[in-house]
């Protein structure tokens, strides 16, 4: 009845995207297959929508058409339908609710089985979940590998949506984490699970016992990441675990399982040997390691357990040389903690912060210094000089929160010293605020309206207006007539916000005698 011609819609690969007037043609073509069309009509329309769907308007309009294209007998048919299924609806979606009857026909065929689970991890919900809860569970408890796995992921995801669920997600995982096929995915949903309660967790426990010693480096990560969480709840559990944990060190030395190692040996008590052990394969791997991820998590995994490692300071500071700029930073973050001379220290990590921007840098420079103090101010403003929103922003936050009445003093005459103007960005916003907060000093209005303020942006203008107008609020002085110079230009403003501040400024000046 359709002539589905996909070529002229996808030629080579190579080729731009289709324009409007293309999916516009074969929108319509699909809409009315998928109205009046057959089986066959309705499977190429969606697999040309399909095509489509990556650089296309949202398409969820047609998830209705889908019921009877998956009920269809065809199984090719049914095969799209749930690929378009995963691309074009969502747990929200309305046409879900009129799914579940026709995906438990599909768990029956060998064939559709696959390809249903993995559609359902896309829209399932707790309606959809508790319409399939029989087939799901049975399937994640009986059936192949596969399958199997595909069912635990649609029930932790509903479980993610409704918490009460967890307890048909527990017994699943049970089984599935002494399972080779499903291990990695049973312990990585147990870990996600143990970041928000460990309350139900503890059955858990005495299985690692046994599954630590024999497991591979990314299972270890997965274990020690659970029990880390476990820990914070349960800090009894530390004395059951610290003996297969020894076990399972002693005897892998990978980088992976080496890395991972300080987070979790921190937390347990009779580990002075341990860590000298874990501490010298970590510098071990500094020496022959090229790659710079593995050296920059060493030096993360070696700051866990410093000062109970001494480590080697030439060694550190080669490193510290080094020519990516996340494993410099990694690398001064660890030389500060171990310097005697803060000073110094904090300037270096200035110095790194201005060439990379490194934002956990930056993090660990405002945690490294008190924030109260000629320091916190001065490392503020020169971080507040960095072309970065994300510090910017953090920065111009931190100005404003300051309540330490000395420190804000010291950073009134840090600015009254070295700026003329603030600086046209967040953080010259924030400075602007703070002299209108608390500045005692008349003569900072000056800086609050500059000889440059009729070149900024209308926004900065009105910015700094309504600041010079609470500073002269609190302290009612005689404007100088330099300002009111400045101000009667911005009268002149087209814009008239700015217009009615600036007036108002000056009326309220003309009370003073």
């Amino acid at each position: 009845m359709f002539d589905w011609i996909l070529s002229p819609f996808f030629g080579k690969q190579n080729e731009e995207k289709p324009d409007a007037s293309i999916f516009k043609k074969a929108l319509e073509l699909a809409e009315k297959a998928l109205v009046v069309g057959n089986d066959q009509d309705r499977a190429n329309a969606f697999s040309t929508l399909i095509k489509f769907s990556h650089s296309s308007p949202d398409l969820s309009f047609i998830g209705f058409s889908l019921t009877p294209l998956i009920a269809s007998p065809n199984i090719r048919t049914r095969i799209i339908g749930f690929r378009a299924m995963s691309i074009f609806l969502s747990s929200t979606s309305p046409a879900v609710e009129m799914l579940p009857s026709v995906l438990r026909k599909s768990f029956q065929y060998d064939e559709l089985l696959i390809p249903a689970l993995r559609a359902l991890t896309f829209i399932i919900n707790p309606f959809v979940f508790h319409c399939l809860k029989k087939d799901i569970i049975e399937i994640a408890t009986e059936s192949n590998d596969v399958p199997r796995l595909l069912a635990l992921h649609c029930v932790y995801l509903s479980y993610k949506q409704k918490p009460k669920y967890i307890k048909h997600l527990l017994p699943l995982l049970k089984r599935a984490i002494v399972h080779p096929a499903l291990r990695y995915t049973a312990s990585s949903i147990l870990c996600e699970i143990s970041y928000k309660d460990c309350s139900q967790l503890k059955q858990f426990i005495s299985i690692l016992l046994t599954e630590i010693p024999l497991a591979t480096p990314h299972m270890f990560t997965k274990f020690s990441r659970f029990l880390q969480n476990f820990i914070n709840f349960d800090p009894s559990t530390a004395s059951l675990i610290e003996k297969p944990i020894f076990q399972y060190l002693n005897r892998n030395d990978d980088i992976i399982s080496t890395c991972e190692a300080p987070f979790i040996i921190t937390k347990l008590q009779n580990n002075a040997q341990m860590i000298q052990l874990i501490g010298k394969r970590l510098q071990t791997i500094i020496l022959n390691e090229t790659d710079y991820n593995y050296r920059a998590q060493v030096l993360w995994s070696l700051s866990l357990i410093y000062p109970e490692f001494t480590i080697d300071t030439v060694l550190l500071s080669g490193v510290a040389n080094s020519e990516d700029n996340y494993t410099r930073s990694c690398a001064q973050r660890l030389r500060t903690v171990m310097t005697t001379d803060k000073v110094a220290a904090i300037n270096e990590i200035l110095k790194i912060i201005e060439k990379t921007c490194d934002a956990s840098l930056f993090e660990f420079a405002l945690n490294y210094v008190q924030p109260i103090g000629q320091t916190y101010v001065r490392v503020l403003l020169a971080l507040g000089q960095l072309n970065s929103y994300y510090i910017q922003k953090k920065v111009a936050n931190l100005i404003l929160s300051i309540s330490d009445q000395e420190t804000q003093q010291l950073l009134l005459d840090e600015l009254t010293e070295t700026i003329a103007e603030t600086p046209e960005d967040l953080v010259g916003n924030a400075m602007a605020q703070a002299i209108a907060n608390w500045s005692g000093r008349d003569s900072d209005i000056s800086i609050l309206i500059p000889h440059s303020i009729g070149s900024r942006a209308v926004e900065d203008q009105i910015h700094l207006v309504n600041c010079a107008m609470q500073l002269w609020t609190r302290l009612q002085f005689k404007i100088s007539k330099i300002v009111l110079f400045r101000l009667q230009f911005l009268t002149q403003s087209f814009d008239h916000e700015v217009r009615q501040l600036a007036g108002q400024l000056i009326d309220l000046d003309a009370i003073i005698e």
